[in-house]
């Protein structure tokens, strides 16, 4: 995730991007391997909205049972240092940066989880 963050101009390409596909949210992931340890990462970005909205996502994906990821916020260190310049505030961009500590879920598992956080969210939200 260093390095993704570390790209030139990344806040205007992420925000360019979430207007083009027409997003209000993108959630990225990473894997990797670091001294031959397996690492899960996902940044959750919002476009135009507050922090704690994104940190209500992370809490459903951490709620207690089998497929709680177990994310860990490192947004703090990680953005300390790839946030050059605040463009990210200039782009209407908040994200928040997790370390996935229960790395068992995949996209596969976590992609409807998210899903199911905005089909729970709707209802709430319409009633």
């Amino acid at each position: 995730m260093q390095s993704f963050l570390a790209k030139k101009n990344i806040w205007s390409n992420i925000s360019r991007y979430m207007d083009d596909v027409g997003v209000q949210f993108l959630f990225i992931m990473f894997a990797f391997q670091q001294d031959g340890v397996f690492h899960r990462q996902l940044s959750l970005c919002g476009k135009n909205m507050d922090e704690d909205v994104l940190s209500n996502i992370a809490a459903y994906l951490n709620r207690p049972g089998q497929s709680s990821l177990g994310l860990q916020d490192v947004s703090a260190d990680l953005l300390h240092f790839h946030d050059k310049g605040s463009s990210r505030q200039q782009h209407g961009i908040s994200i928040k940066t997790y370390s996935q500590t229960n790395i068992r879920p995949s996209r596969k598992q976590i992609g409807p989880m998210i899903e199911q956080y905005f089909s729970t969210a709707a209802t709430t939200i319409a009633t």
